[in-house]
């Protein structure tokens, strides 16, 4: 029996569109399960200084609906690797412009591949784009 392969996938996905779709997409070709955690509603606010339009059970039931992934989780309000201690990813892909604290990952987890995804029209299917036409 072939190994399972546990990608892991983290974002806010406010406004979910064709680019985060792009993205799950992308990133379940590198494995066989794909994780995806969003971001807690608090961290959010800390991290872009602002909160997300839309409250996390509703991103997250967003992308439990959209079934292009096999496990949707929130992260952690406290401790940002915690998820990644009790899932175990074999790979972390980011997006294409995904701020996210690499150095960290990699000393923390040095068995962890870490993939990035290029971008799908970004010009188009951008959160800050589609953030800003909402208002």
């Amino acid at each position: 029996m072939a190994k399972e392969i546990i990608v892991m996938t983290f974002g806010t996905f406010d406004f979910f569109h064709q680019g985060h779709q792009y993205f799950l997409k992308k990133a379940k070709k590198y494995g066989t399960k794909l994780i995806t955690v969003v971001a807690r509603d608090k961290n959010v606010e800390l991290q872009k200084g602002y909160k997300p339009e839309h409250d996390e059970i509703k991103r997250k039931n967003t992308i439990k609906e959209s079934r292009l992934v096999d496990e949707v989780i929130l992260g952690n309000t406290k401790d940002k690797f915690k998820v990644i201690r009790e899932k175990t990813p074999n790979i972390i892909v980011l997006g294409y412009d995904q701020k996210a604290p690499i150095y960290e990952i990699q000393k923390e987890f040095p068995e962890i591949k870490i993939k990035r995804v290029d971008s799908h029209f970004p010009e188009k299917f951008s959160s800050s784009i589609i953030r800003k036409n909402h208002k």
